[in-house]
């Protein structure tokens, strides 16, 4: 379960937190990035043009939001270059950070590099480190030039585990510059000695080297691929892209030397892992129905991913009836790094799950221990619990301000001629101007349109959305939407939201806030929701003297609540004599 403290004293007034084991300080995060792009395809087929049409980057460097204006020197030798410089404090240093380059004709143009996958590049090891990054063509449309490029993979534990048998199998290089078929056969270079940190020396490099044509710096990815069986790698997200492959720029280069998957050798151990998934939330949703047939598997690189191998069960006698479990035999070296992903089939189709960050290329994962038998925690399928779920079909109105609206069209909102609509994940996002619901405007003659809609019970509590003029994705550029929760059932409001303002609201795991003395009583807020409870305590010495009151779950709330421009915030008055008072918020996680 998820919590958060706070304490409340009668006799001194002080709100304090509480976190367990304290605080270290750690560096700041920081990477100063150059970005630049040459834009001489686009000028030269018309369809950009210098000074009139902005270049921004948008990037994972601050969760795509905003993008990086990019500057050209029209005196220049090349003006068609535009680039800027930012510092990076949003990701870890030596991560990946991911990025592409943006143009606006009246709409955002996001390109789609070479390996249609956004641009990837690793930011400086040390905080304060500079990366300045090569200039590619926007889309990677400049000329294609010939580069000869080594690609290296130690498959030293492929052949410990046995996944790999060098007298009988082959390596192979994949990636967009051969369109993934297979064809760029590798070979053991007998030369290259490495040395394991058991102090083994082997031989197991494996490289190849290829003439590779592409644009100057274009995005490429690629992948080592095991053959008989066509058994990719699974590189670690410390090593991938977005799209879960292995990155480089065009360009003549050797690449460095890396294991097949990231898993360097280490002793063979068997280890029998219990994996458990609880699915409630889909059980609730009637997505997920075993009394038609349905069944819930565990897949992943020990089994190939392949499904209905290993079939999870579930206890018809334990409290909750939900949790499927099984024990799978995994043999591979200790510390390996498995990946997996439960998915249950049945009445629906079949359906993967989409586990929260942080993930490899989506899957989950886990280091496999230097023991017999391994217990993987209880975890929700998607990570999607019960209390994520409105409990209830909820009748929810969306109000949204069009003062001064205007398009990414560069439209000008008018309300004597035009329309206002809005698009939605729990409508399926509909294809723009289609079959989208219209808001009416209330009062009428005010800037303001509104729409209740029906969010049906199993439906998830964050609503992500996005309002249009005449049906158009015009309110803001992609992935850039509205997100807000839905507080209480039956009937909910949503607070104003104000057009091309692409809010986002917090879930629920903010502070607990203490007012001021009123009589005998102190208010204490939070921003409330279904599935979140306020807790209280005397004292923080016993865990079991925590006391739940249920009447503050926002499935329960039936009033006392005042709305804010963050969604509602629950309040409820408490004495302020006696002994000292702690709070936290609970959202329990089964």
């Amino acid at each position: 379960m998820n919590s958060k403290l706070t304490s409340l004293s009668s006799r001194t007034g002080l709100l304090a937190l509480l976190l367990a084991g304290g605080i270290v300080a750690a560096p700041a995060a920081s990477s100063i990035i150059t970005f630049s792009v040459d834009m001489s395809a686009q000028v030269a087929a018309g369809t950009f043009t210098n000074g009139v049409n902005p270049v921004t980057v948008h990037g994972t460097f601050n969760n795509w939001g905003a993008g990086l204006t990019l500057t050209n020197d029209p005196s220049a030798v090349n003006p068609n270059v535009y680039s800027g410089t930012l510092d990076d404090t949003a990701e870890a240093n030596g991560a990946v950070t991911s990025y592409k380059f943006v143009y606006n004709d009246g709409t955002d143009r996001y390109e789609t590099p070479t390996d249609g996958q956004n641009r990837a590049a690793y930011l400086p090891a040390t905080s304060g480190g500079t990366l300045v990054l090569p200039t590619p063509f926007y889309a990677d449309a400049g000329p294609l030039n010939d580069y000869t490029v080594t690609f290296q993979v130690d498959m030293a534990q492929q052949i410990n585990i046995g996944t790999f048998d060098p007298n009988s199998g082959s390596v192979e290089l994949r990636g967009t510059f051969e369109g993934w078929s297979g064809g760029y056969t590798l070979t053991n270079d007998p030369s290259i000695l490495r040395t394991n940190q058991y102090g083994l020396v082997t031989t197991n490099v494996y490289t190849g080297t290829f003439i590779v044509t592409a644009s100057p710096f274009a995005a490429e990815d690629y992948k080592f691929v095991i053959q008989p069986g066509t058994v990719w790698e699974q590189p670690s997200s410390a090593n991938a892209d977005g799209g879960g492959n292995r990155f480089y720029l065009g360009a003549t280069q050797t690449l460095p030397i890396v294991f097949f998957s990231d898993a360097p050798y280490a002793p063979v151990v068997t280890n029998n892992v219990t994996f458990q998934v609880d699915m409630t939330a889909q059980v609730l949703s009637g997505l997920f129905d075993p009394s038609l047939g349905d069944v819930a598997d565990v897949r992943g690189n020990f089994n190939n991913w392949t499904g209905l191998v290993n079939v999870c069960t579930n206890d018809p006698s334990a409290p909750n009836t939900n949790i499927y479990t099984t024990v799978v035999s995994i043999a591979d070296g200790v510390g390996a790094t498995e990946q997996y992903k439960f998915v249950y089939s049945g009445h629906n189709g079949t359906t993967w799950e989409n586990p929260a960050p942080p993930t490899i290329g989506g899957n989950r994962f886990f280091v496999l221990a230097n023991a017999s038998s391994q217990v993987l925690p209880l975890v929700n399928f998607s990570d999607l619990s019960a209390g994520d779920l409105v409990p209830a079909a909820t009748e929810v109105t969306f109000t949204v301000d069009m003062t001064g609206a205007v398009g990414t069209d560069s439209h000008v909102f008018d309300p004597a001629a035009d329309s206002v609509y809005i698009n939605s994940d729990f409508l399926g996002w509909p294809t723009w101007n289609i079959f989208l619901p219209q808001m009416t405007n209330n009062p009428v003659g005010s800037p303001y349109y509104a729409i209740t809609l029906n969010i049906p019970q199993g439906n998830p509590l964050q609503l992500t959305y996005k309002y249009s003029i005449n049906g158009a994705d015009d309110e803001a550029g992609f992935a850039q939407n509205h997100v807000r929760f839905v507080r209480t059932v039956g009937t909910y409001t949503l607070p104003t939201d104000k057009f091309g303002d692409q809010h986002v609201e917090p879930s629920w795991l903010t502070n607990v806030t203490i007012g001021k003395l009123t009589g005998s009583t102190v208010p204490v807020s939070w921003l409330g929701r279904p599935g979140v409870h306020l807790q209280t305590a005397t004292s923080l010495n016993s865990p079991a003297s925590w006391q739940d009151i249920l009447a503050t779950d926002g499935a329960n709330w039936t009033g006392g609540g005042i709305l804010s421009s963050n969604g509602l915030v629950t309040v409820t008055n408490f004495p302020a004599t006696g002994s000292a008072k702690y709070f936290r918020l609970i959202k329990p996680s089964h």
